[in-house]
């Protein structure tokens, strides 16, 4: 490729020429020159041109980018030196080499930077240089990004090293703890055990989190009997970890109201990851109590759902009958229930509808009339749906009502659920359609009695 004309494109003041010229560099190999150029592009005052060389840089196959990079490391501009880490970062093991080398010249800041940066790519090849560092630095900062690093690394030979500095100080026992978890050696799982209660707060919570990772069947029932004396935020990492250990043993929970209520509330009021651990432990608990709690979070997060689902549809008798008792509620998941009782119906527990008693399956078509006019299109759509699956016969009564929906796709479907459940009385229903604004509207009305009555006269 002549570079003659890209090289000018690079240095034209027009940033889009310069973004575009930056590009072709995505399948084209790079001169020196131009990889020169392309790296003092990283300091474009246009945001466009140091994203498209971000992208160039991180994944062409010139072997020298590392190198001309990584000084960029040591700039003063934040955003400049985050942008060098993300293309090193993507560029992986073989930036090592030279990261090593440049360890030996940078300062204290840039040592952590690069650390961080070696233990997320995650190859092997650093480990004891950087246990070097570790036992030579006097940094805090340079430390933790070490001790964090050997743990992602999950370097086994760095044990009494990271022993070493959770001796130094109490403040480094949560990160210690956490690497010490990661690399999950029998000798980590005693120390950790060992110094439990002596640790702090904060470094006990830690290592309640880490058992999860290094702990054995002995550790599980450590855990249960600490379960019966803990409190937030140490119950959120007890139940992680024994979702974690029960998964990895096939070890039993005891079923207890303590354990139940305690799985519960995390389940209710933890963050996140706790919610979804507990989410995976409470479906061993058959109480209708904990079937009212599941239905309460459903559609919050769909790793919960994932875990909860199944142990809603085997209960599933007691489960619609909940859905029921939910939905005379304006709950915040109104959509989510209203989606899980139409694949209720359809697809897991169709024979529970017919085993409500009449007075039910009314109050239950009741309940969802009263949603016809929720301010959610989406929970509109599904109340008509569920109204034509559970009474047809209901459902035509409120025809007019759902006709008036001001959303068009709601029509739409609305057109299809008379097709499918009247199918003799097209004209009746849709008339109410042939006059509508929407043209869309018109001209599905228009192919839906064409097709009906071509339909009647074949059956004729």
């Amino acid at each position: 490729m002549n570079s003659e004309p890209i090289l000018h494109e690079l240095s034209s003041p027009d940033p889009e020429v310069r973004r575009r010229a930056a590009e072709v560099f995505l399948t084209e190999p790079i001169s020196e020159e131009e990889l020169r150029i392309l790296t003092s592009l990283l300091s474009d005052e246009d945001k466009g041109v140091r994203d498209a060389v971000g992208v160039v840089l991180s994944f062409n196959d010139n072997k020298n980018i590392s190198g001309m990079v990584l000084p960029l490391i040591s700039s003063s501009d934040i955003s400049i030196r985050n942008l060098a880490g993300d293309i090193l970062l993507k560029r992986g093991a073989e930036i090592i080499p030279d990261v090593l080398e440049y360890l030996g010249k940078c300062n204290e800041d840039d040592q952590k930077f690069l650390v961080d940066i070696l233990g997320l790519i995650g190859d092997s090849t650093p480990e004891q240089r950087i246990i070097g560092i570790l036992k030579e630095t006097r940094n805090e900062n340079v430390m933790l990004a070490c001790v964090e690093a050997l743990g992602n690394l999950r370097c086994e030979s760095s044990l009494q090293g990271l022993i070493e500095v959770y001796k130094q100080n109490e403040l480094y026992g949560p990160t210690v703890v956490e690497a010490l978890g990661k690399i999950g050696s029998p000798a980590a799982c005693r120390f950790i055990m060992d110094n439990y209660s002596s640790a702090s707060e904060l470094t006990q919570f830690s290592i309640l989190e880490s058992l999860g990772e290094l702990g054995n069947e002995e550790t599980y029932y450590f855990l249960l009997n600490e379960f019966h004396k803990s409190e937030i935020p140490a119950t959120w990492a007890i139940v992680l970890s024994l979702m974690k250990l029960k998964g990895k043993y096939q070890l039993d929970l005891p079923y207890d109201e303590h354990t139940k209520n305690r799985i519960l509330s995390t389940l209710i009021d933890g963050e996140q990851s706790y919610r979804v651990a507990a989410s995976s432990l409470i479906v061993e608990f058959k109480d209708e109590d904990v079937l009212r709690a599941c239905l309460s979070i459903y559609g919050s997060n769909w790793e919960i759902d994932a875990n909860i689902l199944p142990y809603l549809c085997q209960n599933g008798d007691a489960t619609l009958r909940l859905i029921l008792e939910n939905l005379e509620i304006r709950q915040e998941n109104l959509r989510s229930l209203l989606e899980l009782l139409k694949n209720f119906l359809i697809e897991w527990n169709s024979t529970s509808i017919g085993k409500l008693r009449e007075t039910e399956v009314v109050n239950l078509c009741d309940v969802l009339l009263n949603h016809l006019s929720n301010p959610d299109e989406e929970a509109r759509k599904l109340v008509m749906e569920l109204l034509f699956m559970i009474r047809p016969e209901m459902a035509l009564v409120f025809f007019d009502k759902m006709a008036d929906d001001s959303v068009i796709w709601n029509k739409l479907r609305l057109i299809e659920l008379i097709e499918q459940y009247a199918p003799s009385e097209l004209q009746k229903y849709l008339e109410v359609f042939e006059k509508d604004p929407n043209e869309m509207i018109r001209e599905r009305v228009q192919w839906a009695l064409k097709s009906g009555n071509s339909n009647s006269e074949v059956s004729k």
